[in-house]
């Protein structure tokens, strides 16, 4: 099942033909289409109240990866992100891997910190995209700024 149709799937509670209805589907529409690259809550709110340590599991909304990658600092067993909108899943894959095979933290903050920086394509070209799924790679690939320069 597509994002798409998950996403209605999930806020269709009415039938096309109504004004509800209509309403829903545009929302998922346009959700679909919407991704999230930071969320606002504040980590070490959620951390001091979650107490997380090596025994903890966590479910997580993806959104923009933010709390994922945040718990990690606490060492969790795992941490499970899930999101309606795979495009969500996708950034989360693409800040992991950037985090875990890019060589430094100057290359990590150049891809997030400036975007279009000379070095970029070439370091998603040699350190990233072998280290995405299928799905993530196809989908930064195809899309937007790589899938226009690649």
């Amino acid at each position: 099942m597509s994002c798409r149709q998950n996403v209605l799937e999930a806020v269709r509670t009415e039938g096309i033909a109504s004004k509800q209805g209509l309403m829903q589907t545009l929302f998922a529409v346009w959700f679909d289409a919407f991704v999230y690259n930071q969320i606002w809550e504040d980590p070490r709110v959620d951390l001091q109240a979650l107490m997380l340590n090596e025994n903890s599991r966590v479910l997580t909304i993806s959104s923009g990866g933010c709390n994922a990658l945040n718990y990690l600092v606490e060492n969790p067993e795992s941490i499970t992100a899930i999101d309606l909108n795979s495009y969500h899943i996708y950034l989360l894959r693409l800040k992991l891997a950037t985090l875990e095979f890019l060589p430094t933290y100057e290359q990590f903050f150049s891809f997030f910190g400036f975007g279009k920086h000379t070095e970029n394509v070439a370091n998603y070209e040699a350190f990233i995209a072998p280290n995405l799924n299928t799905s993530a790679r196809q989908f930064w690939e195809g899309n937007g700024f790589f899938g226009n320069l690649l």
